[in-house]
């Protein structure tokens, strides 16, 4: 075990292409996006969403919050968010499904992210 590919180094991510080439992929993150699936809630009850946290190692990071009245509709995307100084983000937005999307820009350094935690209230009548 003396030779030198046994000693380590960088980790490399490489694919095989469709035609049957190995391609290396590296350089710098592009922007990553999260998109957590909707949040379902009973029939004909509207909830609020009031806060997101992301769960992840990303310093530099936006959050979103989606609503919709249907499944079928398009969600209905609030402006995006800096989260506090604690992680969190602070929202006002209702609908009967309730999503949020995490989004790390470009050449952030990041390692892990796991989810986007959402709390939400109860809603009133439309």
């Amino acid at each position: 075990f003396d030779d030198a590919i046994y000693q380590g180094g960088n980790v490399l991510r490489v694919i095989v292409d469709l035609n049957g080439k190995m391609k290396v992929l590296g350089g710098n993150n592009l922007e990553a996006r999260l998109t957590t699936a909707p949040m379902l809630t009973p029939p004909n009850i509207r909830k609020v969403a009031v806060g997101t946290f992301a769960i992840t190692d990303a310093t530099e990071l936006r959050m979103q919050v989606g609503t919709q009245e249907q499944l079928f509709d398009e969600p209905v995307w609030s402006a995006e968010k800096r989260a506090n100084v604690r992680g969190h983000a602070q929202w006002r937005n209702a609908g009967r499904t309730i999503r949020s999307r995490l989004i790390i820009p470009k050449s952030a350094e990041w390692t892990r992210a796991q989810g986007i935690d959402i709390k939400i209230a109860p809603g009133g009548p439309r």
